[in-house]
């Protein structure tokens, strides 16, 4: 079994925090994989760098984003 969390994480705590951590737990008994679409949030990348999960950015290169919104993109 391989279990995929994708979020868009753009600051830590509450729901990213919880996730990162039923990730970890998860990942002692099957491979668990963590995609982040930008990697914006440094406080994120540690925390799933502490977890035994594979985390995967798409667009490394972001540095400002915006998510929501209709018509609104990455600036």
């Amino acid at each position: 079994m391989h279990i995929v969390f994708f979020d868009f994480v753009t600051q830590d705590g509450g729901a990213p925090r919880v996730m990162i951590e039923l990730a970890g737990r998860l990942a002692e008994r099957t491979r668990v994989s963590v995609i982040d679409p930008y990697g914006y949030c440094p406080e994120f990348r540690a925390a799933a760098a502490q977890t035994k999960v594979d985390y995967h950015v798409l667009d490394p290169t972001a540095r400002r984003v915006v998510v929501g919104g209709r018509g609104l993109g990455r600036a």
